[in-house]
């Protein structure tokens, strides 16, 4: 920088910066250009964006000087996208990252939603103390232990989202058995990542009395609906059948012993077990894999069933994708006859949709039969 900011400079600058309401940091390396040092000087540690509401940094450790500028007491909706720089090792990262947690969420007391993004490093439990005060958190992309999600669990005030990798099974169940979920009771929506044989353990050992929404993202492999069902079958046990009103599920199916084949997913085998959750609203399935076509077997008897079990669905969405065409001899889909059931017994219904109908038996056409049945 040849020549020093001048008063109208900065006064121009600062007439902006009060306009500004969102921004996105990109950087891949270092951001402490003199300028930005010079704009710090003149900012005298105020924020630069006094009425920024939502913040997005990707940003090299340890290079975090400069985007701590942008930080104001305003941001409420906050995502740290951290990668690692050149000079640091796996065992430099952890406290490093507590630092940088600590010194951000300092800077935003008001923050409510908090993404950490980069990383997938094991989070030990101290750094996710400055997380205790956060309505919505998702650290998704890192791996946390059982222990710390106890902290989290302990630490916790008012979460109210949380999204995280499903920990590591445990050796033995009873570890935790009544030490985690006080500080996560308050839950109403929770995302879980990860291998699905995970999944039982954490929702048997954590409970989640005021859950509402549920979604899981997880491989899995026609070897594993077994514990996917087992998943499901938890479900039942653990989480309050009155609260919970929508499951997202996304499963991204992969063939067992490197078989390429078309991977066959039963509908039935995902839903058997949410039957017991009446009162749901919205239930979601989604597929997809980018080295085989994976597709969910649909009977029209599945269809009836899910309308039977639950009455007051306003959404049922089944989707799936793939490189490879479907084998439509051997996929199960079902037939356009089964409207007919869905109209009548999913009265609230705004949305519906699955894949592959089959129009070969035409649409229902008996106009008496249909009667005040109609699709939203």
């Amino acid at each position: 920088m040849k020549d020093s900011i001048s008063t109208t400079q900065w006064s121009r600058l600062q007439f902006y910066g009060n306009k500004v309401r969102e921004l996105l940091i990109l950087s891949e390396g270092a951001l402490d250009s003199p300028v930005w040092l010079a704009v710090s000087l003149l900012a005298g540690g105020g924020p630069l964006f006094p009425h920024l509401r939502k913040l997005h940094v990707s940003v090299q450790l340890p290079y975090l000087a400069t985007p701590l500028l942008f930080l104001s007491p305003s941001v409420s909706h906050l995502t740290v996208c951290l990668t690692k720089g050149p000079e640091l090792t796996d065992q430099t990262i952890p406290p490093l990252v507590q630092t940088v947690l600590q010194q951000v969420l300092d800077k935003v007391p008001n923050v409510s939603t908090f993404v950490l993004q980069g990383l997938p490093i094991d989070l030990p439990m101290h750094v996710v103390q400055p997380l205790r005060c956060l309505d919505d958190v998702d650290i998704s992309s890192t791996t946390v232990s059982y222990e710390t999600l106890r902290q989290l669990s302990l630490s916790s005030v008012c979460l109210r989202r949380l999204s995280i990798k499903a920990p590591r099974r445990l050796r033995n169940n009873n570890v935790f058995e009544g030490d985690i979920g006080k500080g996560l009771s308050s839950i109403t929506h929770l995302h879980l990542h990860g291998h699905i044989a995970n999944v039982p353990d954490l929702l048997r050992v954590v409970p989640f009395p005021s859950l509402e929404t549920l979604a899981i993202t997880s491989l899995l492999a026609t070897t594993s609906l077994a514990a996917f069902a087992e998943t499901t079958a938890d479900l039942a046990t653990t989480v309050a059948r009155s609260t919970l009103r929508a499951v997202q599920l996304e499963v991204h199916p992969v063939a067992d012993d490197d078989d390429l084949s078309t991977v066959h997913v039963p509908l039935a085998s995902i839903l058997e077990s949410l039957s017991c959750f009446a009162a749901l609203k919205s239930l979601t399935v989604d597929t997809s894999q980018h080295d085989l076509y994976s597709v969910i077997d649909i009977s029209d008897e599945d269809l009836r069933a899910a309308t039977l079990a639950w009455p007051a669905l306003e959404e049922f969405r089944i989707t799936q994708s793939g490189e490879k065409e479907p084998d439509f001899d051997t996929w199960t889909r079902p037939s356009a006859s089964v409207l007919y059931d869905v109209a009548r017994n999913w009265r609230a219904l705004k949305s519906f949709t699955v894949p592959g109908l089959s129009l070969a038996e035409g649409l229902p056409g008996e106009g008496e039969k249909w009667g005040a049945a109609t699709l939203a």
